[in-house]
């Protein structure tokens, strides 16, 4: 049985997917992968999809992109929690002007998170929070 421990990926893709290697090659009964952050998910993607292992191991991540649609639609990530990117702007200047006017600080601000999975991969509202320059009329 693996115990539990911290793997890091410094967010590098590549060192990620090594060490996902490393970790299908050594612990054969493992059943569940999370990663902190977008490169390091794609990273254990990667190394889940080479091995075949998809349907063996569940892989749930933070943050979102295209890469990660990618891997949820052949299955291979079970979900992804992401975070609400207007609610952090919006919130952290409301709170900022608030404080400048009568110096009032709070002590924590939840600005919300969403999980994403296959079944409500296409909302909407998940729409946006996973490709949020897209979806805001964006134009370069």
């Amino acid at each position: 049985m693996l115990e539990e421990k911290t793997w890091y990926s410094d967010g590098i893709e590549s060192k990620a997917y090594r060490e996902a290697l490393d970790i299908l090659n050594e612990h054969k009964d493992i059943s569940g992968i999370f990663g902190t952050n977008e490169k390091t998910v794609m990273g254990i993607a990667r190394a889940i999809e080479e091995r075949g292992l998809k349907d063996q191991i569940s892989l749930f991540g933070f943050d979102g992109n295209y890469e990660e649609v990618y891997y949820m639609e052949k299955d291979i990530l079970s979900a992804v929690v992401v975070q609400r990117p207007f609610n952090m702007g919006y919130l952290g200047i409301k709170t900022v002007v608030k404080e400048a006017r009568n110096g009032q600080k709070p002590q924590y601000i939840d600005t919300g998170c969403k999980l994403i999975t296959k079944d409500n991969l296409f909302t909407p509202e998940n729409n946006k929070l996973l490709f949020p320059l897209i979806n805001s009329g964006f134009k370069q």
